[in-house]
């Protein structure tokens, strides 16, 4: 019996540590992990809005305001939902293109 009860002190002490660990993690990771749009039975995140945005604002060198954010999540967002659109219809047609094929 002693074997067993030293596995369950261990598990139970990793389980006590990683929930401390985690402690303010879930609601940073529910956060970015929103839906932002649902295309078929795909999603695009709040999160994959905000690196395009990113991308977005220092490609385009536009000041990283509220405003110059607000003016582009409609085009983003648009943007994105076109590409997961594209990529659905590539995979349903059967066309696969090798990392090598891109040039």
């Amino acid at each position: 019996m002693k074997p067993w009860r030293n596995v369950t002190r261990n598990c139970l002490l990793a389980i006590l540590l990683l929930l401390a660990g985690a402690g303010g993690f879930p609601a940073v990771a529910q956060e970015s992990e929103r839906i932002a749009a649902v295309i078929n039975d795909d999603i695009i995140s709040i999160r994959d809005l905000e690196e395009r945005m990113k991308m977005a604002i220092i490609s385009s060198r536009l000041d990283n305001s509220p405003d110059v954010r607000r003016r582009l999540i409609p085009q983003l967002l648009r943007k994105l939902i076109e590409e997961k659109l594209q990529l659905q219809e590539a995979t349903r047609r059967g066309i696969h293109v090798l990392d090598n094929e891109i040039g």
